[in-house]
């Protein structure tokens, strides 16, 4: 069964009007979030936008939100049912379901959503779940709740607020109204009789729980508590347009009557439903009255005969004060045109000028047509629309502030005169307005779906270009490791790494850009036809309206049906602003390479290799640093790698030597000696030398040179000391032969 009244949340006008009176500091933040962020890093233009949002959200959440009523239908009579809550209300139970709801619909949200709630969530932590955070918690659960597409992430903000601190009574109510809202009706049951017992004189309570167990058809509790709610507040309408609900459900017709009539006094229910609820009750009295016998009639009057505390005569008797010399309209005269048959019929205190004038008319304001998403992300677009917004807000506001000075305003009469009430007349308007409301917020949130897609979509290219640069990066890293470590090849090898990245990722860049621009520009399109359509819907407001609304000839009803209008005409401006705004995308890809990839499609030729520079060398000397010595006699011939000596020793010793690598001829000429001992054997020189160079340089010094062998083997020491070349100690091993 259809829910016939759902009241959202428990002083919640309370808990956001006092965000109203920090509207500027609200503001300053804003701009100080604008001023200090670099829009240039995803990761911090993205964390500001989220900022943004939540602060624009405290600042647009200090409207009054609206209380949903019952059936437009007449409804027949239930049968009674004892229901019991499902859980015990107690404190433990309340945090399980709470836990349970907050796992089920934290799962359910996107990335985004996920984010943005993940961010309160810490903010509220930070401040330990004071007050304020658990109330910060609970507003945007409910600012999400009525505003929000998807009631999975308001969800988790209210259950969140109950977990934080299970005994805030705003948090525990607004979570059982929301179980109510999504149909759990016997699941919020203990959620708001737990609430209940935190505060047992809140008529917003009361009454919550009260629908509860009339929609489960316990009429006698679902009455007890509506009565109670009564108690608490004698003048709130809500109740008393639900007990009329539960009267007309039950067949308590008087009860019912006067019900209705406490409601609509204390503005409890919309015209629409209050009409709906007095015209079952006229069909009721045309019954009795002998309209028809069987059917709907014999039934209707089968259901009044229950109330057998009232006489057929006095059910329906009109509810107003005995005429105390006042003038009384005829109760016939309600439900018939009341178009006066000339200007003269027209009282002068209810004279009006019959038609809305045209500078009363509101009109659809004018869009930026911003057609690049640079322009719309990074170009102001976007900033710009959420000042519009918050502009429009404040202007709702005090909108919405003149209705309800009007609505409370008494009509200024004569003595003996009553208000004349035009119900034809009003009806008509308020059928036009309701229907033109419907099919505003019908657009807005079929707008509201394609948008996610498109922003959806754009998340995904993001996240393609994301995987695509962390790649490309990774494979410029390993390319400059490979690179070799001298010039010139390291300059060209890195030059090489550098082309390649810069031509990946220009390429990456570039082709994330053109995703997103084209779903931007869809986006754009389906916002402007959007537009349209709610623009065609704005004129058809005062279109339709005009007509009925000249019939107005009273100044009091007329001024509220005006008030009326125009408040289903900022309706229709302001889902038109809030789809302008909603397009939140990711920002367009830059890199240091530029968006021109053609400059890195040709590699640079690779430098020419210069001549290698090595000096001409010979062949190895086979006895490197040795020498052999042939002995013929008192003579020998001495061979090393680099020269030639011939010399003989007898006390005068005499050599010649001939150097082969540094091209000079050397003579000998000293004292020498040899000595024999068996197999070992030794020898002594030491004189004078004579070098002469191939190039004519001339050099002269002295040699001392000493020999010792065992047998054929033994060690040579030379030293000498020249003019030329200083002094010089050689020491190479002797092989004789």
């Amino acid at each position: 069964m259809k829910s016939f009244f759902t009241i959202v949340f428990l002083f919640i006008s309370m808990a956001l009007s006092a965000q109203g009176n920090d509207s500027e500091a609200i503001r300053r933040q804003m701009a100080k979030v604008r001023q200090s962020t670099n829009w240039s890093d995803p990761a911090a233009a993205k964390k500001a936008t989220a900022e943004i949002q939540r602060l624009a959200a405290k600042l647009t959440g200090n409207q009054n939100l609206p209380v949903f009523g019952g059936s437009d239908k007449p409804t027949p009579a239930g049968k009674q049912t004892e229901i019991k809550p499902a859980v015990n209300p107690t404190k433990e139970n309340i945090l399980r379901i709470a836990e349970r709801f907050y796992n089920r619909s934290y799962k359910q949200l996107n990335a985004i959503e996920k984010n943005r709630f993940d961010l309160e969530y810490q903010n509220a932590q930070k401040n330990k779940f004071n007050k304020q955070a658990v109330k910060t918690l609970t507003s945007n659960g409910a600012n999400l709740m009525m505003f929000g597409t998807n009631h999975h992430e308001g969800c988790v903000f209210l259950a969140a607020a109950v977990k934080a601190d299970i005994n805030d009574t705003l948090a525990v109510n607004n979570f059982g109204a929301y179980l109510r809202i999504i149909d759990s009706l016997k699941v919020s049951l203990p959620v708001l009789l737990y609430a209940n017992t935190l505060f047992d004189k809140s008529p917003v309570i009361l009454t919550q729980i009260g629908c509860s167990y009339f929609e489960l058809n316990d009429f006698k509790k679902g009455e007890n508590y509506l009565k109670l709610a009564l108690q608490a507040n004698p003048n709130f309408g809500k109740a008393h347009s639900a007990l009329c609900e539960l009267y007309l459900k039950t067949g308590r017709w008087k009860d019912a009557l006067q019900e209705l009539i406490a409601g609509v006094v204390n503005q409890g229910c919309s015209y629409m439903q209050a009409h709906a609820n007095f015209q079952q009750l006229a069909d009721v009295s045309s019954s009795k009255s002998g309209g028809g016998g069987s059917g709907g009639a014999g039934k209707a009057q089968g259901l009044y005969n229950q109330n057998n505390s009232s006489t057929d005569d006095d059910a329906l008797a009109p509810l107003v004060p005995q005429n105390k010399g006042k003038v009384q309209i005829d109760p016939k005269d309600m439900l018939a045109s009341l178009t006066p048959a000339s200007e003269a019929d027209i009282p002068d205190n209810e004279k009006l000028a019959p038609l809305v004038p045209d500078e009363n008319k509101l009109r659809m304001p004018q869009f930026s047509n911003i057609t690049s998403v640079n322009d719309w992300m990074e170009g102001g677009g976007y900033s710009a629309a959420i000042t519009a917004f918050q502009d429009f807000m404040t202007t709702n506001k005090a909108a919405a502030l003149e209705l309800h000075q009007v609505l409370t305003e008494q009509p200024n009469l004569p003595p003996d005169a009553v208000l004349r009430d035009y119900p034809n007349e009003r009806f008509a308007i308020d059928c036009i307005t309701e229907m033109i409301a419907d099919m505003s917020n019908d657009e807005s949130m079929a707008l509201s779906g394609k948008t996610d897609n498109y922003m959806k979509q754009a998340l995904e290219s993001q996240q393609v270009f994301i995987d695509k640069f962390q790649r490309i990066s990774k494979d410029y890293v390993s390319c400059m490791e490979a690179c070799p470590t001298e010039n010139p090849m390291h300059d060209y090898c890195a030059g090489e790494c550098r082309r390649k990245y810069c031509l990946e990722m220009c390429n990456a860049a570039n082709s994330y850009n053109k995703d997103l621009q084209n779903i931007f520009s869809d986006c754009t399109r389906d916002f402007n036809e959007s537009k349209n359509r709610q623009e065609k819907l704005l004129d058809d407001l005062y279109g339709f309206t005009t007509p009925w609304f000249k019939k107005l000839y009273s100044p009091y009803w007329s001024k509220i049906e005006a008030y009326e209008i125009r408040r289903v005409a900022l309706l229709i401006i302001g889902n038109t602003i809030s789809g302008y705004t909603y397009r939140i995308f990711p920002y367009p890809g830059h890199t240091d390479c530029g968006s021109d990839c053609s400059v890195f499609v040709n590699a640079a030729p690779p430098p020419v290799e210069e001549v290698e520079k090595k000096n001409p060398e010979g062949n190895e000397c086979p006895f490197e640093g040795n020498k052999l010595s042939l002995g013929v006699g008192l003579c020998s011939v001495d061979f090393d790698c680099e020269s030639i000596e011939a010399g003989c020793s007898a006390g005068v010793s005499i050599s010649a030597k001939r150097n082969f690598k540094n091209k000079s001829s050397t003579l000998f000429v000293g004292a020498g000696g040899e000595a024999n001992l068996g197999a070992v054997s030794g020898e002594i020189k030491t004189g004078l030398t004579f070098t002469k160079y191939d190039n004519g340089n001339m050099d002269v010094g002295g040699k001392f040179e000493m020999t010792g062998k065992v047998g054929p083997v033994g060690k040579n020491y030379e030293m000498t000391a020249t003019l030329m070349e200083g002094a010089n100690i050689e020491g190479k091993n002797v092989i004789g032969l």
